[in-house]
């Protein structure tokens, strides 16, 4: 099957999932299947009575309603919709978040738990307590058994990310092919970043199964032990010890979590209609972008560091935030009202005031822009047609950066490497 061409596939099933009420109650006939028929084959579907084999039949000759999913023959799509990667990715997102919520409730237990049995171990630590089966009125299992519970929830949720992840892989595998639009080199940068986040999943599934593996060890052995006699301090002890792996293990769990938020946040990003993403887009530029103000801050402020301590090294580092402060476009190092002026007065051509030129000209800075334009003021040049267009061009230029207040850090990196 995965050797097969993508033009050799006629009829494909996509996650479909189909849905039945009778009285009042959902039930899934079938759920998330994905299947390919290839042109010429005979196909057999086979499987226990109820399984939804005549349920998919129907759906693929156009009797049956898709709950979810899409059937496509020849790329058409037949019935159901083409899955939404927005739609899919904020579905995740919503299960992270409800993963990470039933987490905090699991440290905020434990937190409590603690403080109480601390309390009780304190109080009993000179005594020589035994209890029995009615132990757990002493401390209640309960709170345990929440947890446990809680953690079991988790390990669905898990399981239920992965399978979405693993559906968006599959739609966004060969995408290339139908939409050619989309090349290649970003399918791949798709699906290796995918690839990145179930690895991740997958790394945090293994851990809260091994939290959820202590909490039912613990309780199933007090649970049967429950009649057995034992000192109250070494019963707390092991809650203690209990709660310590706990929280072990969930350092290690948020830790994997942050990594797979930071991932998806990237995907559901990727995935956004444009309207969300303008609206996305500006926390992303902060982490790549710098502003300007604060470019030219630090620059003054490495220059005043560096004036502390006179001797060669410094003084050529001096020389390049100079330079950096001379020749980088901010309201603050070029006079843009003048500038503006000066070429208005040239766009006059036959007309230009030379002397008003003179006096905007110094009221200029120090960019290589406006000496250049001083230069030519100085000496009354008349510029040709296409002279003024380029400097015109230019200068457009220098005001849309400084509209847009922005400098790419990997530009500023690259030129303080070379230094």
């Amino acid at each position: 099957m995965k050797d097969m061409k993508q033009s050799d596939i006629f009829l494909k099933i996509r996650d479909i999932k189909i849905s039945f009420k009778n009285k009042g109650k959902k039930f899934t006939a079938v759920n998330e299947t994905s299947l390919d028929i290839k042109k010429g084959e005979i196909f057999g579907l086979v499987g226990e009575s109820g399984s939804g084999k005549t349920t998919i039949a129907r759906a693929i000759v156009g009797v049956q309603n898709l709950s979810d999913g899409a059937i496509y023959m020849d790329e058409q799509i037949v019935a159901g919709k083409a899955s939404s990667l927005y739609h899919l990715n904020t579905y995740i997102k919503n299960k992270i978040i409800d993963l990470e919520n039933k987490l905090y409730s699991i440290v905020y237990v434990i937190k409590n738990q603690t403080k109480k049995l601390k309390n009780i171990y304190f109080n009993n630590k000179k005594k020589v307590t035994e209890i029995k089966y009615y132990s757990n009125r002493i401390i209640n299992l309960t709170k345990i058994k929440f947890i446990d519970e809680v953690y079991e929830y988790i390990l669905k949720l898990i399981n239920i990310i992965v399978s979405k992840e693993e559906r968006i892989k599959k739609f966004v595998n060969n995408i290339h092919l139908q939409v050619p639009e989309i090349p290649l080199e970003l399918e791949k940068s798709i699906l290796k970043k995918i690839e990145e986040v179930i690895i991740n999943e997958n790394a945090l599934k293994l851990k809260i199964e091994e939290a959820y593996l202590l909490t039912t060890n613990f309780l199933k052995k007090w649970e049967e032990n429950s009649k057995e006699k034992v000192q109250l301090n070494n019963y707390i002890k092991s809650f203690f010890v209990l709660f310590d792996f706990i929280v072990n293990i969930n350092n290690d769990i948020f830790k994997n979590l942050n990594i797979v938020k930071t991932a998806h946040k990237e995907n559901l990003l990727l995935t956004s209609p444009e309207r969300i993403k303008n609206k996305l887009l500006p926390s992303y530029y902060k982490k790549i972008y710098v502003s300007r103000d604060d470019f030219i801050k630090e620059c003054r402020l490495q220059i005043n560091k560096l004036s502390q301590e006179n001797n060669e090294f410094n003084n050529k580092k001096i020389k390049k935030y100079k330079l950096y402060l001379k020749d980088f476009w901010s309201n603050e190092n070029i006079s843009i009202k003048n500038c503006e002026k000066i070429l208005q007065i040239y766009k006059l051509k036959d007309s230009i005031n030379y002397d008003k030129l003179k006096v905007l000209s110094s009221k200029l800075k120090s960019t290589d822009f406006e000496i250049n334009l001083k230069n030519k003021i100085s000496n009354n040049i008349k510029l040709t047609d296409k002279e003024l267009d380029e400097i015109s061009l230019k200068f457009d230029y220098i005001k849309k950066l400084l509209i847009e207040i922005l400098l790419k850090v990997k530009i500023l990196l690259k030129n303080i490497l070379n230094e």
